[in-house]
């Protein structure tokens, strides 16, 4: 990573470039990515868009980063808890909704893991400059234990290939 910039090299010698706000380096704790993350999570309270993702190869960690085992909580947990955190602590004549999708993109296919049909999606760019993804199911969640519950389900849709790497 050089200046916000990550270079790739692939395997067939070409090379590219892509932006990111920063790398989680190699031996890091869950409790340290989070700490990373964490300033941009409440962000969705005030108005912005906010993604997180994992990207890597197969056996990268990305699951275990996301997910984490349950004596270790990974990004998704620990984010939950701070965002029904915050929206309790806010301003109690606002009262916020809280919704989840949850999407995979594997082999350079959308899936909607919490949709009732396999079909796969496509992002759009709406005329106000907005990407979405039309047919992406959104659940409303009222708790952590909802949340937890409604990944859990999506969980069961995901492509997993086994590894050794993790």
């Amino acid at each position: 990573m050089d200046g916000g910039v990550v270079h790739l090299a692939h395997p067939s010698g070409r090379k590219s470039s892509e932006g990111a706000d920063f790398v989680i380096p190699m031996g890091f704790t869950q409790e340290q990515i989070f700490a990373k993350v964490s300033p941009i999570i409440t962000s969705c309270i005030d108005g912005y868009n906010v993604c997180l993702f994992a990207y890597g190869h197969t056996g990268s960690g990305k699951t275990y980063t996301m997910e984490g085992p349950e004596t270790d909580p990974g990004i998704n947990q620990r984010a939950i808890m701070q965002l029904f955190e915050a929206a309790d602590g806010r301003n109690k004549d606002i009262d916020y909704e809280i919704s989840i999708s949850m999407m995979e993109i594997y082999n350079e296919k959308i899936r909607d893991l919490l949709g009732t049909t396999s079909s796969p999606l496509a992002i759009r760019l709406g005329e106000d400059g907005r990407l979405s993804i039309p047919g992406l199911r959104e659940v409303r969640v009222t708790s952590v234990d909802h949340v937890v519950e409604v990944l859990r389900e999506g969980r069961k849709s995901k492509a997993v290939a086994s590894t050794e790497a993790n």
